[in-house]
């Protein structure tokens, strides 16, 4: 993979997804071990330091120059990139229920993206400074209560309501 590979790969399907420093991004089969696709020239040796998250029919990718990448997971293409302007640490959180996106940058903001339509390119449904630190912390969602809960650099954790990107700050009693 060029250089060291910080990102914990991913398992989806019979395949093994996996990036490193080097800005390599593979696509190996779980059957035989032999790569099926390398993507290098789209992150021009960006590293890519977190793990990538499967969505249907696609795969994204953080960088460290705080780009997301859609790749096509049949041959690595890529569909649509957005640029968070800081860097991405942290896999990005696929939310089904709003066929979205929640995405942390280094550059101090969590996204709600929308998944485009195919042709298109991603639109930002809301985006927050919850308490001006990065965030490098893998954010998680509860489709039940609607929420999105993320850690910061500061030491805090915010709840953010998915359908308005409205925030709080989680405190113990």
């Amino acid at each position: 993979m060029g250089k060291c590979v910080d990102a914990a790969p991913v398992v989806q399907d019979g395949r093994i997804y996996v990036g490193s420093h080097a800005g390599l991004f593979a696509c190996i089969s779980l059957e035989n071990g032999i790569f099926e696709w390398v993507q290098s020239k789209a992150f021009e040796g960006d590293r890519i330091e977190a793990a990538a998250t499967v969505i249907p029919g696609a795969i994204l990718i953080g960088t460290l120059r705080g780009i997301l990448y859609c790749l096509d997971r049949e041959n690595g293409d890529v569909i649509w990139r957005f640029d968070t302007g800081g860097a991405i640490k942290s896999s990005p959180t696929f939310v089904a229920c709003q066929n979205s996106i929640i995405l942390a940058s280094h550059g101090r903001r969590l996204y709600l993206i929308a998944i485009p339509e195919p042709g298109c390119q991603p639109s930002v449904r809301w985006n927050a400074s919850l308490d001006s630190s990065g965030i490098v912390a893998k954010v998680v969602c509860s489709s039940i209560a609607k929420l999105a809960f993320t850690c910061t650099l500061k030491g805090s954790i915010f709840a953010s309501h998915l359908s308005s990107g409205q925030f709080s700050k989680v405190e113990k009693e």
